[in-house]
């Protein structure tokens, strides 16, 4: 099930979630809101880079690539 529009405090879960690197919480978090994916910080506010694989190998499953 999807939620509705995001809100802050959604943004500040998601960017933290980025930031300590928990990948499933990430994944997690932009399938129920895909906006999240684009969300910006205010400390970085340039565009956020973010590609997680999506494969069952599971060397590459847990893959998170953020750029800032």
């Amino acid at each position: 099930m999807r939620r509705g529009p995001r809100d802050a405090s959604s943004v500040s879960r998601f960017l933290e979630a980025l930031r300590l690197g928990q990948v499933d919480v990430v994944r997690r978090m932009i399938y129920r809101d895909p906006s999240l994916a684009n969300a910006r910080s205010s400390l970085s506010p340039h565009a956020t880079s973010l590609m997680i694989s999506a494969t069952s190998n599971q060397s590459l499953k847990n893959t998170l690539t953020l750029r800032c």
